[in-house]
């Protein structure tokens, strides 16, 4: 790989997922849990019994999270795990298997209506938790719901607008990735020691249902591997040009590569149809739950997609991946763990990841001359393919 290349290995990360005899995840053995963060004489130094967990935004924001979950059962086995979240990344946590339980959020485009959060105080009171982890990234509005819940100890980010009402604050820092970023959290608690991965362990009837799913579409698990291409993205603009993923997908279909799988998304209806047109690959819709989509994605050799909510469900169920990137910044949201196993393209343009995000809206700023709409269009076909045929390579090269 030359160093202008812009195709980039992620560094060199943890022994990648164990897979299971039913097809899913399992967390790492031997070294990674022995490496696991153990309290240490501060803040928590006696084990805390109930303890809160909330990340109230988007599928992503949740994931990264999780490694404050991973690291809080390491440390306190005994203790009853809650995570305040939307349906989606409670679907996501499922297949972690680190939670005790959910408290749900009202359905929002974003942000949970105030009014809404407030009717939580009660059950919040009623659970008596001794300790909560704020996301990065949460609205403000949440330290307060907090703190009329009567959560003991609550620890979230200096930057919040409501941080007063916080018990510990981790300041702002410079640029790191958010799952490092929300991991100050737990430090803050006391927990020291590497950052863990989020175990991932898909239950048997998810596998069996994905592989009906497949079945159904008329999708094999034996012969080449099956590459999940997800050509969407809830922010347009993130989009590379459809008609790319429809050559790519003919292309490693012709050399016998891989078999694509399309993915369409909520938020790309019809794409789905129109790219399979195309390239003449399956369609896969309507998944029911994001963990159902965990344990498809345990079924395929490598994922395609921009950033996007998908793309870190394969972070976490540790699918290797080729992952395009344009105002998102891979240095915040890319693979925080198993880094070997990801492929990152960047758009060659010099403001790449421009996008700065609030509590309301996404500030983007661009160049003169550099409309986004360009901004993925950049990344050409070939170097795409490249990276594909790297990845599948390095898979066909791991097989038996």
């Amino acid at each position: 790989m030359s160093p202008d290349s812009p195709l980039k290995k992620c560094g060199t990360g943890a022994s990648p997922v164990r897979t299971t005899a039913e097809g899913g995840c399992a967390t790492p053995t031997s070294d990674e849990n022995r490496d696991s963060p153990e309290p240490q004489p501060g803040l928590f130094q006696r084990a805390a019994k109930r303890i809160l967990l909330t990340s109230v935004n988007n599928l992503g924001d949740c994931v990264v999270f999780l490694p404050v979950a991973a690291a809080a059962r390491a440390a306190w086995p005994e203790a009853r795990l809650t995570l305040l979240t939307g349906r989606r990344g409670a679907e996501a946590a499922a297949l972690t298997g680190l939670m005790d339980d959910v408290l749900p959020l009202p359905p929002s485009r974003r942000y949970p209506p105030k009014a809404k959060l407030l009717a939580l105080v009660p059950r919040l009171r009623a659970e008596k938790f001794d300790l909560a982890f704020m996301a990065g990234g949460d609205s403000s509005f949440v330290s307060l719901l907090l703190y009329l819940g009567g959560v003991k100890t609550r620890i979230g980010f200096a930057d919040c607008s409501l941080s007063g009402l916080l018990t510990s604050r981790v300041k702002a820092t410079a640029l790191e990735l958010e799952a490092r970023r929300n991991f100050r959290l737990a430090e803050m608690a006391g927990l020291t020691g590497p950052m863990p991965r989020p175990p991932c362990r898909i239950r048997p009837e998810m596998a069996e249902a994905a592989q009906r799913r497949l079945s159904e579409l008329g999708v094999s698990l034996s012969g080449a591997p099956l590459l999940l291409v997800h050509p969407g993205s809830s922010t347009p603009l993130r989009r590379w040009p459809a008609e790319r993923f429809a050559e790519l997908c003919r292309r490693v279909t012709a050399d016998g590569l891989a078999r694509p799988l399309l993915l369409e998304g909520p938020a790309e209806a019809g794409l789905g149809e129109s790219l399979g047109a195309q390239s003449h690959a399956p369609v896969l819709r309507n998944v029911e739950s994001i963990e159902l989509l965990g344990a498809i994605m345990a079924q395929c050799g490598l994922f395609l997609g921009q950033s996007s909510g998908p793309m870190h469900v394969a972070f976490l169920v540790g699918t290797p991946t080729v992952s395009l990137w344009g105002d998102a910044d891979p240095a915040i949201w890319g693979p925080a763990w198993e880094e070997e196993r990801h492929l990152l393209i960047r758009t060659p343009h010099p403001c790449a990841g421009c996008a700065q995000w609030t509590a309301r809206h996404a500030v983007t700023r661009c160049r003169p001359g550099m409309p986004c709409e360009s901004c993925m269009e950049a990344v050409t076909l070939d170097t795409v393919l490249e990276a594909v045929e790297r990845q599948l390579r390095t898979l066909s090269a791991r097989r038996p």
